[in-house]
């Protein structure tokens, strides 16, 4: 556009330039035709003059020297002729006296003069620069003639003069002609292509210069008015695409989108979390090159082909866990119908599967734990109605199972409850200042006639040590009760349990040991969960509900502590009850 600009300025100044120059040389020969009429004028008056001032003489001799001196005033050549053409008289302004071609000119003219005997007349010889004026002169009896040669020298200057003095002024003219073309039609133009190129390089915050011109300032109104509509066009646009991208990137589940060719357009933050790749490494790659699943490629491929919304559960290895999905695949449709590729979301349903699992398992435990012993009481019940209670010592036998079977069944409902509750929400405990030693003299005295029938040593190590924490007492006592209740059960006779406690300036330490039968290392993580037990029949023997050390578990969790387990089979087991010293507020959760 700029060099379109120069051209037509180059164009249309070159145009008034030509003109210009034309009119100059018309104007130069118009001053040319004024210098030649004014020379004749000139001639004329002369000639009149040098008439009347001969009128009065008829000496020649005074006659030719009042030529001379009129010759030298008005810087003419003076002729005077008889009737017949002779020069009778010929002064002249010149150094050299008249030339002889000058004479001969002057000679031919007053010869034709007198043989047509005309008016006065005046001209010029064949554009010699030589100017006359021709009349007769009754003072001489013949002719007068009166020449003057143009002096071209002044002549040229004063014509290159005025046409200088004209270009000049034209060029000026022009100048301020061109520059206001270009204001008024260049400027905005160029102002309306700037801004155009602005915009189209996205910066729609480009305005176009409005001048006065109606036909450009209307463009540029278009122009300014289409910026702001695309400026805001793009501030709604952003703002919907920063909602988009900040809904995509921030939902829990997974997005795969992929075009009708194939090639993956986006991947969010959580896909890329879950599966753990690059997004670099996906994003305009073909789905079937990057995704290593076979069940996902085959869905991928199943919606390409149906053209329908899918749904699906599939199960994935990432690394070394395998995570359950619900994955919900559906094209994505153009609004004239046209095929714009598929979108995948997948769904991370794991935690959702475990519970289920959880849920399944716990059922059939307390199904299994609660029809053991209302089996058992069922059977010896039906056994004494059949007729067994007439023996006194098969009575006493039975009622002694049913009883042991009854308190079983009780410890189980109850150990339920209290799990129920410590794992309820709204589960608080009522934390205070206190000495956990006393704590653990009063659970060592509950238990330890259960450890003497059982021949096991249960021992208390420096119970007069003061120890003092934020602690819920009851529920601490729950939990030693628990461990110390197991070590018991799975002490043979004759074994040793030891409590103990320490403290450091955070936390305090409760470790109970025993001289057990140990758990193995790869059952550590399980013994925490809900009926679990490391040798079932012993337990069952003991009367244990498989409910005591996730109850722990639970109350610890309230406390902000934690347990922890060393143990080898044969050689028995220590617990570690770790509670911080001070809790964040009087009551827990």
């Amino acid at each position: 556009m700029n060099k379109a600009r120069r051209m037509m300025v180059v164009e249309i100044a070159s145009a008034i330039l030509i003109v210009s120059l034309l009119f100059a040389i018309l104007l130069g020969k118009l001053f040319t035709m004024y210098l030649e009429r004014d020379t004749k004028n000139d001639l004329k008056d002369a000639a009149q003059i040098i008439e009347w001032q001969l009128t009065d003489i008829e000496d020649p001799a005074t006659r030719n020297r009042r030529l001379d001196d009129l010759t030298k005033k008005y810087d003419m050549t003076i002729l005077l002729a008889d009737r017949d053409g002779n020069i009778l008289s010929e002064f002249t302004d010149a150094e050299d006296g008249l030339s002889d071609e000058e004479l001969a000119l002057y000679k031919s003219e007053i010869k034709n003069y007198a043989g047509d005997s005309a008016e006065p007349a005046a001209g010029e010889f064949n554009s010699t620069g030589l100017y006359y004026y021709l009349d007769s002169n009754q003072a001489a009896g013949g002719y007068l003639l009166v020449g003057k040669e143009r002096n071209p020298g002044i002549e040229g200057v004063s014509v290159m003069a005025t046409s200088l003095s004209f270009l000049g002024i034209a060029f000026i003219i022009i100048m301020l002609f061109v520059f206001q073309i270009v204001k008024k039609y260049f400027m905005p133009v160029d102002s309306a292509l700037h801004a155009v190129r602005e915009l189209t390089k996205g910066n729609y915050r480009a305005r176009s210069y409005v001048g006065r011109n109606k036909e450009a300032g209307m463009l540029n109104n278009s122009i300014n008015q289409l910026a702001r509509d695309l400026q805001e066009m793009k501030i709604a646009y952003d703002i919907q695409k920063d909602r988009l991208s900040t809904l995509i990137e921030n939902m829990g589940s997974a997005l795969l989108l992929i075009d009708d060719k194939g090639y993956i357009n986006m991947v969010n933050r959580a896909y890329l979390n879950l599966f753990k790749v690059d997004e670099e490494s996906y994003l305009s790659e073909l789905y079937y090159k990057v995704i290593d699943s076979e069940k996902v490629t085959a869905l991928i491929e199943e919606i390409f082909m149906v053209e329908q919304k899918v749904k699906k559960q599939i199960v994935l290895t990432i690394g070394l866990e395998r995570k359950n999905f619900e994955v919900y695949g559906a094209p994505v449709i153009g609004p004239k119908g046209e095929w714009k590729g598929i979108i995948l979301v997948f769904h991370d349903i794991t935690e959702l599967k475990d519970l289920e699992r959880v849920r399944k398992q716990f059922v059939a435990n307390v199904s299994h734990e609660l029809n053991t012993p209302v089996t058992s009481i069922k059977g010896f019940t039906e056994t004494l109605i059949d007729g067994a209670k007439e023996d006194k010592n098969t009575l006493d036998h039975f009622l002694s199972i049913i009883l042991k079977e009854s308190n079983r069944l009780q410890a189980l409902i109850k150990e339920l409850l209290e799990l129920s509750k410590v794992e309820q929400h709204g589960f608080q405990l009522d934390f205070q200042k206190v000495d956990i030693m006393p704590v653990l003299m009063d659970t060592f005295e509950i238990l330890e006639k259960k450890a003497a029938k059982k021949n096991i040593c249960l021992k208390m190590v420096d119970p007069k040590k003061q120890i003092v924490c934020e602690t819920d007492s009851f529920r601490l006592q729950q939990i030693i009760i628990n461990l110390v209740s197991n070590a018991i059960a799975y002490t043979p006779p004759n074994g040793k349990v030891t409590v103990s406690a320490s403290e450091d300036k955070d936390e305090v330490f409760i470790k109970v040991s025993d001289t057990g039968i140990g758990i193995d290392e790869n059952e550590f993580p399980r013994i925490f969960e809900r009926f679990y037990r490391v040798d079932k029949d012993r337990s069952r023997e003991s009367g244990g509900t498989g409910l005591g050390l996730a109850i722990v578990k639970h109350i610890l969790e309230a406390h902000h502590g934690k347990i922890t387990v060393d143990s080898k089979l044969d050689e028995g087991s220590t617990f570690t009850v770790i509670i911080p010293k001070t809790q964040s507020s009087g009551k827990g959760k």
